[in-house]
């Protein structure tokens, strides 16, 4: 599977409440090559940026839609990455 940091701009007007419903209905509907790693929102900007695993951004987009949660969380840009772990470099020579 592909890394992707999937940035979205939340909508104007989500709550809390909203947010956390629309992550829950997303979790149960992922297809099984799609996997949610982890999210950072930056509260300043209103934006999530999310580490997604899937084959490609058009299959994660999908996923969002097929969870009915694209209004609320469109993705506003896309970019595969390759994971880099601190320990790595961190191990005694």
């Amino acid at each position: 599977m592909n890394t992707y940091i999937i940035t979205h701009k939340l909508r104007d007007g989500v709550t809390q409440d909203m947010a956390i419903a629309s992550a829950k209905r997303l979790i149960r509907r992922l297809p099984e090559n799609v996997n949610w790693v982890m999210s950072w929102y930056l509260p300043e900007d209103n934006i999530l940026l999310c580490q997604w695993e899937g084959p490609d951004v058009e299959v994660i987009g999908n996923a969002l839609d097929e969870a009915e949660v694209s209004d609320i969380l469109p993705i506003t840009e896309a970019h595969e990455a390759i994971v880099l772990n601190p320990e790595w470099y961190a191990q005694a020579e």
